[in-house]
């Protein structure tokens, strides 16, 4: 039987020191590894995040469309989604 785990969450902003942002980051990813597979994670919040249209690469991850140009955030973000995505095929 597969669980739905929500988190809701809000990141530091794009200016924050990126120590802060790394200890989110950091935080947030040991708290999804504690989601058994196969269960599905919805994560909610605002992350201050601007993926970009640039997906060269990340296309699984970011999908096909996106706007404006990736910030300091949005390349946090993906990396996490890319680690995470590596998880599910484990």
């Amino acid at each position: 039987m597969r669980k739905l785990t929500i988190f809701q969450c809000y990141a530091p902003k794009n200016a924050a020191v990126i120590e802060e942002k790394e200890a989110f980051y950091d935080l947030l990813e040991v708290t999804l590894q504690h989601v058994k597979q196969p269960d599905i994670v919805i994560l909610l919040g605002d992350l201050n995040v601007k993926i970009g249209d640039d997906n060269l690469g990340l296309k699984n991850v970011t999908g096909r469309h996106g706007l404006d140009n990736r910030n300091e955030n949005g390349d946090m973000f993906t990396g996490l989604c890319e680690r995470q995505s590596g998880n599910l095929s484990s």
